[in-house]
Order: structure tokens, then C-alpha cells, then sequence
């Protein structure tokens, strides 16, 4: 089985095992996106000292790369259903919402199953907060952390969220 690898500056990387049909999806904060199956990257890296994102093929080339904190929405895994719509891996009828962000306390968070890990990491990868949901709704407080952008992880989707 194909892997794919993570690598979130030098604290943090994963391996993610992969099926043909699965693919990522870049969301830009300009509405456009980028869409690549997994199984033909071999890694994407997130370089924390000045907030880049690059998407690296088998071949070497560099297949995306923006800057997380000026270009970035999220990055969404999801089945690829041939010609047709796109499934998410978690629930394709599923919104979880993120507000309000940025913030400068309370992060909210509706439309979690219970029981859902939620996890806050750094830009160089390093995993600052980890709750499971204990409900539907629930707010994170992120007033511990520093001013800045961090990575918000809930299952197999990453959000970009800004504290003040």
C-alpha cells in the first residue's frame, strides 16, 4: 500500500496510507482550488519560518505552493468519484462550521460528531492543543496561545485559523 508523507517543519511528520481514489483538495482564499489524487504526491511539506505550502509529485516537481497565511483556506481529503462529485472521506453532507476567525479567545466549532479529536498545531508542526468533542458544538480557547497562525485538524481536514 502507498503511504503519504506529511512533514510539518521538523517536529511533526505522518504517514498517511492512501488509495488510488483518494485525493486532496487546496482551497484558496481567492475561491479558486487545486485537486490531486494522493496517489501521485509523494509528500507535501508546510516550511513554519515563512508559512510556505508546497505539494511535491513522485517526480520531484513542486505541484503547489503558497503561502498558508496570505493564500490558504483549507486542505480537504475526499473520494474521487470519477467525472462526477466529489465525496468527503468524513460525511459528505456534513458542514462543520469554524468561528469566528480570527480570534482572540474562543474558537467555536458546530457540526462535530461526538467523540471527534480536535487538534491545534504550530506552523512548524508542533501539536499545541488536543480535545476530543464532547458534543455537536464546542469552543476551544486558545487564549494561551500566542499571536499568530496555526493549523486547527478535525479528522482528515486542516483549516487555517489566526489568533489575535
Amino acid at each position: 500500500m502507498k503511504h503519504l508523507f506529511l512533514v510539518v517543519g521538523l517536529c511533526l511528520m505522518l504517514t498517511i496510507p492512501i488509495r488510488a481514489e483518494q485525493a486532496l483538495r487546496l482551497e484558496y482564499l481567492d475561491g479558486t482550488d487545486k485537486v490531486e489524487l494522493l496517489s501521485n504526491i509523494a509528500r507535501w511539506e508546510i516550511d513554519g519560518t515563512n508559512e510556505q505550502f508546497r505539494l511535491v509529485a513522485l517526480d520531484g516537481t513542486i505541484l503547489a505552493e503558497k503561502h498558508l497565511y496570505d493564500e490558504m483556506r483549507r486542505i480537504v481529503f475526499f473520494e474521487k468519484q470519477g467525472p462526477g462529485p466529489e465525496v468527503n472521506l468524513d460525511d459528505a453532507e456534513r458542514v462543520i462550521a469554524v468561528y469566528p476567525n480570527p480570534t482572540s479567545s474562543l474558537l467555536y466549532l458546530e457540526g462535530l460528531n461526538q467523540g471527534e479529536m480536535i487538534r491545534v498545531f504550530s506552523l512548524d508542526g508542533q501539536l499545541l492543543m488536543s480535545q476530543m468533542a464532547g458534543a455537536v458544538n464546542t469552543s476551544l480557547d486558545l487564549s494561551a496561545l500566542q499571536t499568530g497562525v496555526y493549523l486547527l485538524q478535525i479528522n482528515t481536514e486542516f483549516v487555517k485559523i489566526i489568533k489575535q
